[in-house]
Parts: structure tokens; C-alpha cells; sequence
């Protein structure tokens, strides 16, 4: 009876630290590379994937977006509309997805269309919710105003993507 309870004893230890080791290796399974935004006004990002590497930048703005181009473990190798790349902790990034207005100046309008009426002026570094692209136009919120501007104006997402929030 003790060589059963000693048999059943390993098995069990053995699939726990097998289902541990595969719990560490799992990623997101989301498809890479993919846009997402920071979750706090105060994130560091690193060198490599781990806290003793060095702090490289730390970004002060919540929900600015972000690309998501590799992953490892706990960590995401992230890129910027800058092109700074570096390693941030998951839990600091939300699948909230925002997009930065480029141009200097870009204008809301109420429908998919250059000559719709004009809802809201942005500028240039305004962060704006992403609630749906089709074409080439995508509708935002900022604030209390929501409407459409074109793809190419702002950085948050792939040239042609389809998106449905």
C-alpha cells in the first residue's frame, strides 16, 4: 500500500512541475506583431526581459499606444511611434487599443468622409480611443467627441486594417 501512495505521490509531483514549466513558457497566443497601450502614467522600459536589466526610458503616459513585437514569459518587447524599442512587464500594458495623432492638426468629422462636417480639431500628440477601422478611415473618441479621421493621420494601427472594437 505505501509503494502505491509513494507511486501516486511522484506521478503527481511530476505533472505539477510539467504544468508549471508549461504555464511559464505560455504566451499571450495573440497574434504578433499587435498594437496595445501602456496601463499607467509610470512604466520602465528595460534593456532585456527582466528587472535586472537596466531602466532604458520611462514613459509617463497612460494609454499611449504601443506595438507589441515580441514576447517572453511575463515580458513584451515593444516598439513606439518613434521606433524606441525596449522590454515592458504585461501587467503594465492593457489590449486598450489608442492611436497618436501625427499630423499638426487633424479634424474629427462625423462621417467616413473628406467633405462630412467637422466635429473637433486634434493636434498633433493627442491620444484618441480606437473604436473601429474600415478602409481607411477610423472612428475615435477623445474626450466626449467621437467621429472619423483618416488612417494615415494618426499612429495605432496597420495600413489597411480592418478593426472592430
Amino acid at each position: 500500500m505505501n509503494t502505491y501512495r509513494y507511486f501516486i505521490y511522484v506521478i503527481l509531483v511530476i505533472a505539477l512541475v510539467s504544468f508549471s514549466f508549461k504555464l511559464q513558457a505560455q504566451t499571450d497566443s495573440l497574434p504578433l506583431p499587435r498594437f496595445a497601450s501602456l496601463g499607467s502614467d509610470k512604466i520602465n522600459l528595460r534593456t532585456g526581459p527582466g528587472v535586472n536589466y537596466p531602466v532604458e526610458w520611462v514613459y509617463v503616459r497612460q494609454d499611449f499606444p504601443i506595438e507589441i513585437i515580441a514576447e517572453f514569459e511575463n515580458w513584451r518587447k515593444i516598439r513606439d511611434r518613434e521606433g524606441i524599442t525596449g522590454w515592458i512587464l504585461k501587467n503594465m500594458l492593457q489590449n486598450k487599443r489608442t492611436v497618436i495623432i501625427t499630423n499638426k492638426e487633424e479634424i474629427i468629422r462625423n462621417k467616413p468622409n473628406n467633405d462630412a462636417t467637422a466635429i473637433a480639431k486634434l493636434e498633433q500628440g493627442v491620444i484618441a480611443r480606437l473604436l473601429s477601422c474600415h478602409q481607411l478611415w477610423c472612428k475615435i473618441n477623445v474626450q466626449n467627441y467621437e467621429g472619423w479621421i483618416k488612417q494615415e493621420n494618426f499612429w495605432g494601427t496597420y495600413s489597411g486594417e480592418d478593426f472592430n472594437n
